[in-house]
């Protein structure tokens, strides 16, 4: 300042020195020799400032056009998924019709670059800037987009990594009598109904369930079996995984390869969702996968351990789900199946034949019993404690599977 002579080394000496002795003062009482420091640091600044905002110009411009492509790139390779999964395109097929594509592009492209370039030596443009409009043309998105798709191998890696994707893992079921060894394929639960549950639909109908009508039965919450459940009954909104399995064929089933290539598969959906959303194939998820004639040699013991494991963490320790702020629990609620599939899980007799003396799982009636009843309350119905008991038999002497009892 004018007619102060005051130096100081620390900043705050300083400020209280202002306070105190020039605290009314103005821009006239600064020296003149310090005036243009001062200036020259605004201009500086200014220039700082404006070369920033040119940068951040540029920047906010690349990331604009990543966000585009990136998007761009991610719808294309939904739209070839949608080919293949829900279409049922073979992949040959999806192949030829990208290969295609990009071509028709490519010519496309090439006329439209021929005629840009017409236009800018007819208005006898800069050919620096002809260039860059060029440039600009040559650089297309679209076509882009489709190489970093252009093979199975690029689109299966895209899918892998920007969509949910769960990897199955592969268990060993046994060895045959000459050494091979069997396995089958299982895909975690737990990752998948994390992926599950991060669509907005399902969770929306997750969180806001059916409402419950007193005195009618119309959804297994309503029933006695879920209402006691010790994981249903303890969470409010907790994970219902319905089960259910089937086998079928991948060769001509009336060729001599018949059966050798027969699948048992294990499918499940979520109880929670809504009556119009079960029987939606693409809420259907794979379980597990493997040989029919593998599992009537090696039984289902290893694969339902490996389910058994994922499920009891589901119940006891819950699974995290983005956006419900607490752990979500679960349970297997049922299993669903047809008859066949349905009396190798529980250990019945799974033939029914004639020969076959009670063929009910429902029931203790014979063949010939069924045959003269007319009313459902007449039957003896099975229970836990008899099965237990009848395995209990079998395991003790198992002839007496098909006499005692109906268990295998």
């Amino acid at each position: 300042m004018k007619n102060c002579n005051a130096c100081f080394e620390v900043y705050s000496s300083y400020t209280a020195h202002m306070t105190r002795h020039h605290k009314n003062t103005s821009d006239t009482s600064i020296k003149d020799e310090l005036k243009h420091y001062i200036e020259t640091d605004l201009d500086n600044a200014a220039s700082s400032t404006h070369d920033m905002e040119e940068h951040n110009g540029d920047n906010d411009d690349n990331e604009c056009v990543e966000i585009i492509s990136e998007s761009l790139t991610r719808n294309l390779a939904m739209t070839f998924l949608k080919l293949q999964e829900i279409h049922m395109l073979p992949s040959t097929t999806v192949q030829a019709i990208i290969t295609d594509f990009t071509n028709s592009i490519e010519v496309s492209e090439e006329y439209t670059l021929h005629e840009v370039q017409n236009i800018c030596k007819k208005h006898e443009l800069d050919g620096v800037v002809s260039e860059e409009i060029c440039n600009t043309l040559r650089q297309n998105l679209l076509r882009q987009s489709l190489s970093e798709l252009s093979t199975e191998w690029k689109r299966n890696k895209f899918y892998q990594t920007n969509f949910p994707f769960v990897y199955p893992v592969e268990y060993k079921l046994g060895e045959s009598h000459d050494g091979k060894k069997k396995t089958f394929q299982y895909v975690p639960i737990l990752e998948t109904l994390k992926a599950i549950m991060q669509n907005v639909d399902v969770q929306t109908q997750f969180l806001n369930p059916p409402k419950h009508v007193k005195g009618i039965l119309s959804h297994f919450q309503d029933g006695q079996l879920f209402q006691d459940h010790p994981v249903f009954s303890k969470y409010d909104n907790s994970i219902q995984v319905v089960a259910y399995s089937d086998e079928f064929e991948i060769v001509n089933p009336l060729g001599p390869h018949r059966k050798k290539h027969k699948l048992l598969v294990f499918y499940y959906i979520l109880g929670n969702l809504h009556p119009k959303s079960k029987s939606r194939k693409p809420v259907m998820q794979l379980l597990s996968i493997c040989k029919s004639e593998d599992v009537r040699i090696f039984g289902y013991q290893c694969i339902a351990d490996v389910i058994n494991a994922d499920l009891s963490i589901l119940e006891t320790e819950g699974i995290d789900i983005p956006g419900i702020p607490e752990k979500v629990h679960g349970a297997l609620a049922y299993i669903c199946g047809d008859n066949l599939n349905s009396h190798q899980i529980g250990g019945f007799n799974a033939s029914f034949g004639p020969n076959v003396l009670r063929p009910c799982r429902y029931c203790h009636s014979t063949r010939d019993e069924v045959k003269n009843v007319c009313d459902a309350d007449e039957l003896r119905n099975r229970t836990v404690d008899g099965y237990n008991n009848n395995a209990a038999v079998v395991e003790q002497d198992p002839s007496q599977s098909t006499m005692v009892c109906p268990l295998i």
